[in-house]
């Protein structure tokens, strides 16, 4: 009988790790998924991008583009119609605001 019992417990504590350890496992992968969502890639990373998004969208002619820090760029370009007109675009998604 006692032999069946240790049997009965080492399989019961066996069972019992391997299921822990998959848990964390799997917790540890979610929390780096989670996480690497989060740290989504810019599509915008560097001033000459912005500028070459602006210049596609308007047909302008760009003059400056100013790093606005974590948020995106501001652009300044002159349309072909001559106006001069201030952009911003956003570094997250590559969307453009403004006039």
């Amino acid at each position: 009988m006692k032999n069946t019992f240790l049997i009965f417990l080492t399989c019961f504590l066996f069972v019992s790790f391997s299921t822990l350890t998959h848990a964390n496992y799997t917790y540890g992968a979610m929390a780096d998924a989670k996480a690497a969502k989060q740290r989504k890639p810019l599509k915008v990373s560097n001033s000459s991008q912005a500028a070459k998004i602006v210049k596609n969208r308007t047909g302008g002619k760009v003059l400056k583009v100013q790093n606005s820090g974590k948020s995106g760029y501001k652009v300044k370009v002159m349309k072909k119609s001559g106006h001069i007109v201030s952009l911003k675009v956003d570094a997250k998604s590559g969307k453009i605001k403004g006039k």
